[in-house]
């Protein structure tokens, strides 16, 4: 058995392809078959889609991350970011202006930061869209756990987008986020 790797499969796969000039496979209607509606040429697909392989503006990544985020839909959100996102919240790490690197290193802090809270609700105000940013103001009513304290906390959180993807966010706390214990 041949390997793709191998020439011999090269080979073979060129001279089967060469073969389909003269020799082409038969047509069936399969697609209409499947999908109630006849094939088509490729250009008038192309044509149709060439719109779902541009890069999305701005304005429309943060809107989507927007709507994500006031559905509930963090996974959805998360989709709208590159995996090497750069996150920087010095009021989360003591002031200094630590940069978090990628989605496992955020997400980590994320979930130690709200370990002892309750989130209620979160309310997202914006997008406010300018060049190759957006900001978002998030608000979220909570409940400190050990001490059922309920609160609000109000953060802005700007935001860099780079080939249809947010790469760098950039937080500032209202209300300082609630230290873990």
């Amino acid at each position: 058995m041949l390997s793709w790797a191998e020439p011999g499969f090269a080979d073979a796969a060129l001279a089967y392809w060469a073969s389909l000039v003269t020799t082409p496979e038969p047509v069936t209607d399969a697609v209409r078959q499947l999908t109630g509606s006849s094939a088509r040429p490729i250009a008038s697909w192309a044509r149709d889609h060439a719109a779902d392989f541009r890069p999305l503006p701005v304005e429309e990544v943060a809107r989507r991350y927007v709507e994500a985020y006031r559905a509930g839909r963090l996974d959805r959100a998360l989709t709208l970011t590159d995996p090497g996102l750069v996150r920087i919240a010095p009021a989360e790490t003591g002031g200094e202006r630590i940069e978090l690197h990628g989605l496992p290193d955020i997400m980590a802090n994320a979930e130690r930061l709200t370990a002892d809270l309750e989130i209620h609700a979160v309310t997202a105000d914006g997008p406010f869209v300018g060049g190759d940013r957006f900001a978002v103001r998030f608000t979220f009513d909570q409940t400190h756990r050990p001490t059922g304290q309920r609160t609000e906390a109000t953060k802005l959180s700007l935001y860099t987008v780079a080939s249809s993807a947010i790469v760098r966010e950039e937080v500032s706390y209202f209300d300082p986020p609630i230290q873990p214990r």
